[in-house]
């Protein structure tokens, strides 16, 4: 069996997604709607609100890092995979430097990023997004 970017996983997440725009269409979700969010205007006081809460979550995961190197000490698991894609996209924000107080989350994160099977998927991201 393959890894993250074979292609039966590949076949499987797109049968999957197909599957989900498929009953999503049938039953005409709000969900399915297509739009650019390029147009959306950015609401400031919701970014900062959110990036407090970043903040303190950061501090958390910060403490844990300076115990143990992934989230289940000292063994990398899907606690720890199942971040990467929203660390990824942080990291294509303007607001990436909010890392720049966690030292250890920031070697955590370009730690996983580096990972073959983390690049795989990245990019089946793109090719999706």
């Amino acid at each position: 069996m393959g890894g993250w970017g074979s292609t039966r996983y590949c076949t499987v997440s797109r049968e999957s997604q197909a599957i989900s725009k498929y009953v999503l269409c049938k039953n005409n979700s709000e969900l399915l709607k297509e739009y650019n969010i390029s147009n959306c205007e950015t609401n400031v006081k919701v970014v900062e609100e959110n990036l407090e809460k970043l903040n303190k979550i950061f501090q958390v995961y910060e403490e844990h890092l300076s115990k143990f190197k992934y989230l289940a000490r000292d063994f990398i698991c899907l606690a720890d995979l199942s971040h990467f894609p929203s660390a990824h996209y942080l990291l294509a924000t303007s607001h990436a430097t909010i890392l720049d107080d966690f030292p250890l989350l920031k070697a955590w994160i370009t730690d996983m990023l580096a990972r073959p099977t983390v690049k795989e998927v990245i990019e089946i991201m793109k090719v999706t997004a």
